[in-house]
């Protein structure tokens, strides 16, 4: 059993966890939203419809959320409804499938486990405290947790700079009964708090909320505020949540940003149309100043022609702001069709604001015309893990104000065969502090060959060296599959530039041991963080594992 492993932490955590469940008894319960912050200029910015509780039940409810599972882009999101809905397999892929303890023999590594426990651990995301770079915050999806549910969003801490994890504690949910999925863990600029931000899903996948938790910055599981819904769902369904702040905000001159946070988010509406929110507070999070969110990137659509979908917000040095997200553009989303339907194109498209969201621009295309999307899963025939989610854009803005997007394709329209993906990476016009970001250079490619490149992630690091920005750009790279059995395996590596994304050296590889391909789900994204010495990243890792039926996955990570 998973105690008998961490009756060390337990006991000496036990202290601090008596003295935290009594400070903070009534404070776990949720947050409310508080009245727009008066120096917003509500009326420059689109609102949303009306937001209204889920009323609807039986069939006009089935309906709806059958509509929209196989646009989904949480998987624990798409397993609560499919459950919902009694659906158990899709695409013949077993859906309702309980990970268990490896019976592989452990291999050691160079690389840090965070958590390889018994149960599943995926999808994490990573921050290191820009004043202290001894504190190191892992944030991951986790089924053998403490809380005793389905799927926690744990904390994992690091006071040693990454060199060893301790699983400390899970982040409160709207419901004791919900889930937890997507989360996303982020210091402020100036070290003072910890966001944690996540969805917490109904138990019987009927409805979601996008909620931030906020923590003491010396104390990670200390919380100050939350959980607080800040894009709820209520009788529509909300996925695919990001959250960002001003990273370099003294860059500018003026360390005037350090209490904004920007969270965005896809909402299903129970109409069946789709679209982009975001909400931001000025407070650490305290108070929220859109109510339920604002519209981004245009009014609600059909969710397939100009599909909008798994948006990332960024901050920068002074008071930009940038969303990139998927749009499948004119010729409609065609992840949710099966083979032998061929892949269509699509635009990574932004939309940018110079003062911090009291305004914005008209959308923006960052890359345009992309050939092609990705399929739901890794090739060839879809033998794989979800890989649809790896063309939803990372996106960074860097301490002289430019911005960088990477985000994977497919260069054919086969959803079936080998080649299922390559990392691209764009970044806007060089020039200091320089919004809208309305120009962009030409992409370029990052990650290819004849397996697949997926999931990247791109960060900026400041250094006293030069004045350019260093850029990481890290995917998940499958280049060590046999022919006999292409995308198989995979690892993390990642490309470095050292003048602001101009030229990049070659790949690193990261995994000391090569991880095998899960059948369904390895994660949506992993994460990394950077600070003026080091770079952190944290992965999915199944380097443990000898069969791709074995669903049970760790957590690691490792810093240069």
């Amino acid at each position: 059993m998973r105690i008998t492993h961490r009756v060390s932490v337990l006991v000496a955590i036990l202290p601090f966890v008596l003295a935290l469940a009594a400070s903070v008894f009534v404070a776990r319960a949720p947050t409310a939203r508080a009245a727009a912050n008066p120096r917003a200029r509500m009326h420059e910015l689109q609102a949303p419809r009306a937001r209204v509780a889920s009323s609807s039940t039986g069939a006009s409810r089935g309906k709806f959320l059958r509509r929209i599972l196989p646009k989904l882009g949480s998987q624990v999101a798409f397993r609560k409804v499919a459950r919902n809905l009694g659906v158990t397999q899709w695409r013949g892929k077993e859906l309702d499938r309980k990970s268990t303890s490896s019976t592989a023999p452990a291999l050691m590594s160079l690389d840090q486990p965070v958590d390889s426990f018994d149960g599943s651990q995926n999808q994490p995301s990573i921050a290191a405290d820009p004043t202290d770079e001894s504190t190191v915050v892992v944030f991951a999806q986790n089924e053998a947790n403490f809380s005793g549910i389905d799927v926690a969003c744990s904390i994992y801490l690091s006071f040693d700079s990454g060199v060893t994890y301790s699983y400390a504690d899970d982040v409160p949910l709207i419901n004791p009964t919900d889930t937890c999925a997507e989360p996303v863990v982020r210091f402020s600029p100036d070290g003072d708090v910890v966001y944690y931000n996540y969805l917490s899903i109904r138990d019987d996948g009927s409805s979601s909320d996008i909620v931030v938790t906020v923590a003491d910055g010396d104390d990670p599981t200390s919380i100050l505020t939350g959980p607080t819904i800040v894009l709820p769902g209520g009788a529509d369904f909300v996925d695919k949540n990001w959250l960002a702040v001003h990273t370099f905000d003294d860059a500018d001159g003026v360390s005037d940003g350090g209490g904004f946070v920007y969270v965005t988010g896809t909402v299903f509406f129970a109409d069946l149309t789709c679209g982009l929110l975001l909400n931001r507070s000025a407070d650490y999070g305290a108070t929220w100043d859109f109510g339920s969110g604002v519209s981004v990137g245009g009014p609600p659509n059909d969710c397939n022609t100009f599909f909008l979908h798994g948006a990332r917000v960024a901050g920068g040095p002074g008071e930009q702001v940038l969303v990139c997200y998927f749009n499948s553009e004119a010729d409609g989303y065609s992840t949710e069709l099966p083979p032998p339907a061929p892949s269509n194109r699509f635009d990574i498209t932004c939309v940018s604001s110079a003062d911090r969201w009291a305004t914005n621009s008209a959308p923006i295309t960052a890359a345009n015309n992309v050939g092609f999307e990705l399929n739901l899963f890794l090739g060839p025939n879809e033998n794989y893990h979800r890989w649809f989610a790896g063309m939803f854009p990372s996106v960074v803005i860097d301490h002289r104000g430019n911005a960088h997007v990477a985000f994977a394709m497919d260069p054919n329209t086969s959803k079936v065969d080998v080649e299922s993906g390559n990392v691209q990476y764009a970044r806007s016009t060089l020039g200091a502090l320089n919004p809208p970001y309305t120009t962009w250079l030409a992409r370029v490619t990052i990650g290819s060959g004849t397996r697949a490149q997926g999931f990247p992630n791109v960060v900026a690091q400041r250094s006293n060296l030069t004045t350019n920005a260093y850029i990481y750009v890290a995917y998940y790279d499958h280049y060590r599959s046999t022919g006999a059995a292409p995308n198989l395996l995979y690892d993390v590596r990642y490309r470095k530039s050292v003048n602001g994304g101009g030229i990049f050296t070659p790949p690193v590889t990261v995994t000391d041991v090569v991880s095998l391909s899960d059948n369904e789900f390895i994660g949506d994204y992993f994460d990394t963080s950077t600070t003026m010495r080091r770079f952190h990243l944290a992965w999915t890792d199944r380097g443990d594992k000898t069969d791709i039926f074995d669903f049970e996955d760790d957590v690691f990570a490792d810093r240069y």
